[in-house]
């Protein structure tokens, strides 16, 4: 599994970073950081190429001297990355580009979180990254602690259980090496008949939390099962239709104390 690791050297990055040493297999696993500068303009035609130039050579001087300083307090920081890109643009573009253009098949980022309201009418880095990646993204809250225990959770709409959305979520979860629980929420569970869920030739029970809030289940789900990463469906909706379209466990994700796969 080859890791995208988005940096910019403060405390998330940091944790997103951890997290995602915490879950690679060195031995098969690959991780690349990315570090994403705003876009400078220059101040004529005639020498814009020559600043850029010289601008560039300056930032990446700089970025190799703050990237052995972070890569300094990770974790293992003597672990080997693949590759440390440094690019300039739009980071949730940059993202999308190396991920289209190249094999990478994860992206993990440390996010400061916060409520769907801040991160719909303030366009944050996560939430538009998220709405453009193509790949699963994890997204590493900044009060997350590494643990020894590594249990999921798929946590759908009851109508998503049994489609391609969870076979995605339950793939990646055990490509991580996560023991995976599913469960829904219902306003009322109707029977009591168990439900179970085929995956590469296992059955996983399907586990019906009856519960006018979702969100509330969901937590008490996490607490109870000793869960370390919760795996969502994404929905893409336009910034203002969102608000109205955010589903419990979209408002769930953006305060979560653990990390948040995402598929869509």
């Amino acid at each position: 599994m080859h890791i995208l690791v988005p940096i910019n050297f403060d405390e998330p990055s940091l944790k997103g970073i951890n997290y995602a040493l915490s879950i690679a297999d060195p031995e098969k696993d690959k991780i690349t950081t990315i570090q994403v500068l705003p876009p400078k303009k220059a101040q004529t035609a005639k020498l814009a190429h020559r600043m850029q130039e010289l601008k560039w050579e300056e930032d990446e001087a700089h970025h190799q001297a703050q990237l052995k300083e972070f890569i300094a307090k990770t974790s293992k920081p003597n672990y080997h990355y693949q590759d440390h890109l440094l690019r300039r643009g739009d980071l949730s573009k940059r993202v999308l580009v190396e991920t289209l253009d190249n094999d990478y098949d994860l992206i993990i980022m440390g996010t400061k979180g916060g409520s769907k309201l801040k991160a719909t009418l303030f366009s944050s880095k996560t939430f538009n990254l998220l709405k453009m990646a193509t790949i699963p993204t994890i997204a590493v809250p900044e009060t997350w602690v590494d643990t020894s225990e590594h249990n999921a959770c798929v946590a759908l709409r009851f109508d998503n259980v049994i489609t391609p959305i969870c076979e995605r979520l339950l793939s990646v979860s055990k490509a991580l090496s996560y023991s995976t629980q599913v469960m829904t929420v219902v306003n009322k569970i109707e029977s009591t008949i168990g439900i179970n869920i085929q995956h590469e030739g296992e059955s996983l029970p399907l586990y019906i939390s009856a519960d006018k809030q979702p969100t509330k289940a969901i937590s008490k789900f996490i607490a109870d099962n000793n869960i370390s990463l919760l795996c969502l469906h994404f929905n893409i909706y336009s910034s203002l239709g969102s608000l109205a379209n955010t589903s419990a466990a979209e408002e769930f994700s953006f305060r979560s104390p653990i990390p948040i796969l995402f598929t869509k």
